[in-house]
């Protein structure tokens, strides 16, 4: 459940349920190797004019705050430096109208 932390190998993770996908979608950051495994999450938003939940807006900038030096989403490639990205994502996400 979210928040929860759970030991994965050598490093410590924390759970972050985030349902904007769906009810039961989960990120996944690695605090130690600064990895977030994103599944089916959607982390990059180019649009400001989509609806979204007031908790997807906090998650994301939730997830923005986090030292993050690679996504691994579900599909699709490994996304270094995501930074720009996430901030991007956040911004556009703000403006968009939020539930």
């Amino acid at each position: 459940k979210n928040n929860d932390v759970i030991k994965m190998g050598d490093d410590y993770c924390e759970i972050i349920h985030i349902s904007e996908h769906s009810n039961d979608s989960i990120c996944i950051y690695c605090y130690n190797q600064h990895i977030l495994f994103s599944g089916d999450t959607p982390l990059f938003i180019t649009s400001d004019n989509e609806t979204h939940s007031k908790d997807f807006l906090q998650k994301i900038e939730y997830i923005c705050s986090l030292k993050i030096d690679v996504i691994y989403p579900g599909h699709g490639n490994a996304i270094f430096n995501p930074q720009n990205i996430l901030n991007e994502t956040f911004k556009n996400v703000k403006k968009g109208i939020i539930f």
